[in-house]
């Protein structure tokens, strides 16, 4: 595969090999978690592995199983290869083991890219010192035409990174600026994937992309016919918005936090702002969400405060420990979040937000322009309505047992369903299908997809996740969770 150097990755057709590997789950670290924690840095170094996955030794028993065949013989790997479903796992949890107990605090790490990030030339020197040490104790090699150090802008997951700011890598989107319409779903997705990674810079992203977005259902023919009118147009604005994007800022942890929210009929959005040591004030990120019915039916007041309610817990990292200032164009909230008789959800909301320390202020409309815009763009609401009776559905809470331990059944009976079992047998399912065609013609459902594949759905009310069960798997689980001994459940046969 050719990399962006002009060199080539030598990469195994594993994908047969891949089908049949049960998938590690270690977590990969969040995009947004990584560059939220560069906060007030101001000097930076990056870090490349030189190709980081031949540095890990395989293990000998499963050497045999990285076969390959060639022109001048049979070989295998003794190192891990590229190709094979779960390096990528096993690369980052290395890493993460040989870096504990510094990583989020003087470097960050993204698989085979190490970020040193600190405040001081000399806090600077001895963390890299620090991360150097310890890559050399375990015997891994940097590459050093892609290592950067003492740098005050780096490249960074796409981003372009500066003291206290973010913004677009411009050299990732060159190829977007100068690209044609797509004719496939497969170079329909690639696009609106990438575009995907920077939506935080795009205001109104998903009503613009939704033309283009409808394209991709499975439901479609795999070679697209030529784009519409709405759809070109659609098409030249997402890369006129990355070619002009704004300036982000990075949220400190010094600067005074500014919360606009507002609350139309149909939606809330709300915007949040820092004021950066200069006294400038910068936005951190916009975003918004639509009504459900219910909650149409709410006054003007009720909703403005679910705005705020809505708002400060969505931002409870930033906010949580510190005193923000909470701005609205509804000057009743200034009594409503201070008053000792509310009733109702206002009490019950009073509550929950008694645990942050904020003041509010009030605003003339036409000075609140970013929160009464998001407030007002058109998304889709999460569809709390009753499942129908005819669809009979069993969910399974995440966090059960009977599916993801290996020794969680008993000898010579149930044998528990692993995730390759599961998503076969989703996949086989009438159910799994319908739901997931609704959600691929963007309709209103209560089932998504989790990041493993999984049709899952949120319990109205508490929140929690749960993993549809096919049918044909269903009396396999009530066994496996009831059944058993661990389960509480000794039968006639007691101790």
């Amino acid at each position: 595969m050719p990399k962006p150097g002009g060199h080539f990755r030598f990469c195994v057709d594993y994908r047969r090999l891949n089908e049949r590997t049960v998938k590690d789950v270690f977590p990969i670290p969040r995009m947004d978690d990584c560059l939220d924690s560069l906060e007030d840095s101001t000097v930076f170094s990056t870090l490349d592995c030189n190709a980081g996955y031949w540095q890990i030794p395989k293990a000998a028993d499963d050497r045999d199983k990285t076969t390959f065949s060639s022109h001048t013989g049979l070989f295998r790997f003794v190192r891990l290869p590229f190709g094979l479903v779960n390096v990528p796992a096993s690369f980052q949890r290395a890493l993460d083991i040989i870096l504990s107990g510094i990583r989020w605090q003087k470097c960050l790490v993204y698989l085979d890219d190490v970020l040193v990030f600190s405040q001081t030339v000399d806090d600077y020197i001895r963390h890299l010192r620090e991360v150097l040490l310890l890559l050399e104790n375990a015997g891994l090699s940097l590459k050093p035409s892609k290592c950067h150090l003492f740098k005050q802008d780096v490249e960074y997951l796409g981003h372009v990174v500066r003291p206290g700011l973010l913004l677009v890598n411009q050299n990732n989107i060159k190829s977007l600026a100068q690209a044609l319409p797509a004719r496939n779903q497969t170079k329909l997705k690639s696009v609106l994937g990438m575009c995907n990674v920077y939506r935080r810079y795009i205001k109104d992203y998903a009503h613009i992309a939704k033309p283009l977005t409808k394209l991709t259902s499975k439901k479609l023919p795999h070679v697209l016919p030529p784009l519409d009118a709405a759809q070109l147009a659609a098409f030249e604005n997402l890369k006129k918005r990355l070619t002009s994007t704004p300036i982000l800022a990075l949220p400190r942890r010094e600067g005074l936090l500014i919360l606009d929210t507002d609350a139309c009929a149909v939606g809330v959005g709300w915007t949040l702002l820092q004021q950066l040591p200069d006294k400038s004030i910068h936005p951190v990120g916009c975003y918004s969400r639509s009504l459900i019915p219910a909650e149409q039916n709410y006054s003007t007041t009720d909703r403005e405060c679910l705005a705020v309610v809505w708002a400060c817990f969505l931002l409870r990292p930033y906010l949580e420990g510190q005193e923000f200032l909470i701005r609205t164009d509804h000057s009743i909230l200034r009594w409503l979040v201070n008053m000792d008789s509310a009733q109702g959800w206002v009490a019950r909301w009073r509550l929950r937000l008694s645990e942050f320390l904020y003041k509010v202020c009030t605003r003339p409309g036409r000075e609140h322009h970013c929160a009464d815009a998001m407030s007002r763009l058109p998304t889709l609401a999460p569809d709390r309505s009753v499942i129908p009776k005819e669809i009979h559905c069993l969910a399974l809470a995440a966090s059960s047992r009977g599916w993801v331990a290996p020794n969680y059944g008993e000898p010579n009976k149930e044998q528990p369903v692993t995730l390759a079992r599961m998503l076969a047998a989703q996949k086989e399912d009438q159910l799994c299908q319908y739901s997931r065609d609704k959600i691929d013609q963007n309709e209103h459902s209560r089932f998504s997809e989790s990041n493993e594949g999984l049709l899952v759905r949120v319990a109205a009310p508490d929140g929690a996740v749960q993993v549809y069960v096919p049918f044909i798997l269903r009396q396999g689980l009530l066994r496996l969770e009831h059944i058993v001994v661990r389960a509480g459940h000794p039968g006639v046969n007691r101790m």
